[in-house]
């Protein structure tokens, strides 16, 4: 399948059409998620981001620039985050994770100090086991919308993939401003709603919550509120590319994995039976985001704000 094979709204039809025979779609569209249900998400689909997404750690998506997919591409985000980095900076990751992004940053600049909050115990688990041997990285149990940080701590605080699951993005900015130093950077890969969002079809706007509710994000927001919000908080906005075509090959590879799924009505729901609910949901992210980033409803963001002096 080519990019423009996600352009199609009766392809996009057909997809939600196969996925509602197994999933009682308004039901998770009129879910709300919170911190617990967040929580139970990562805990519950642990086990198909180690099969089917990253051995290695990753729980974000792949950045492949060139438009093939390789395993590569889920270190690129910080291998971008890295060029900023020099000796002894304090840097803080959100969301970090099972600690893929801080080791590698850790590991590459010794002289510098790590630290990585998470609400995941699941992921904690392996975020602490990776940074035994590193003296300079410290991960722990933290929520972004009430750091345990004093003010002026941090030159970069960085984040892939985390803060869309906040409902409240003026506090998570206004933390974030509070603890960076003056002139200290906040570095995001994200995703958002585009404007075109506000304006779609049904059917575009309701394959669209699917993908945020079954990613245990309650609440999207467009790119542009989002970044009105970042000013109120006192950022100047240095960086903000769409990615999101970077991100297709491995959304594409997701599709062809999450398709096989519902190949089956009765096996599907009989596997849903088995399985916990959070794990198998994915499927339908898998089978519809390809369709959001092509059909510009929602987009990957890489985003640099700057605490003014």
């Amino acid at each position: 399948m080519d990019n423009n094979y996600f352009k199609s709204q009766e392809n996009l039809q057909k997809y939600v059409d196969k996925i509602e025979r197994v999933f009682n779609t308004d039901s998770i569209i009129n879910e709300d998620i919170d911190k617990t249900k967040v929580q139970k998400y990562y805990r519950e689909s642990n086990a198909a981001y180690n099969l089917v997404h990253s051995k290695d750690g990753s729980v974000h998506m792949a950045v492949n620039y060139d438009g093939i997919f390789n395993d590569e591409g889920y270190y690129q985000q910080v291998k971008e985050i890295n060029e900023y980095i020099k000796p002894n900076f304090k840097v803080l990751e959100l969301g970090c994770g099972k600690g893929f992004n801080s080791h590698y940053l850790a590991s590459s600049n010794t002289k510098s100090q790590f630290h990585g909050i998470d609400i995941s115990k699941t992921h904690l688990k392996y975020a602490k086991k990776r940074a035994k041997n590193l003296r300079n990285l410290q991960p722990s149990y933290g929520n972004f919308h009430s750091l345990n940080f004093d003010d002026n701590t941090f030159d970069i605080v960085f984040e892939l993939e985390s803060v869309c699951h906040s409902d409240s993005p003026k506090t998570v900015l206004d933390e974030v401003y509070r603890v960076l130093k003056t002139g200290g950077k906040f570095i995001l890969y994200d995703g958002f709603r585009t404007e075109n969002y506000t304006t779609s079809t049904a059917l575009q706007k309701k394959s669209a919550l699917l993908v945020e509710k079954t990613m245990a994000v309650n609440t999207g927001h467009t790119i542009l509120e989002w970044l009105e919000i970042a000013k109120e908080s006192g950022f100047e906005i240095s960086v903000n590319d769409d990615i999101s075509l970077a991100i297709m090959p491995n959304l594409k590879r997701f599709h062809r994995l999450a398709k096989k799924y519902f190949k089956y009505y009765m096996i599907s729901k009989f596997i849903m039976i088995l399985v916990p609910k959070n794990l198998i949901k994915n499927t339908i992210a898998g089978i519809l985001l390809p369709f959001s980033i092509m059909q510009n409803l929602q987009s990957y963001q890489r985003i640099v704000l700057t605490k003014k002096g």
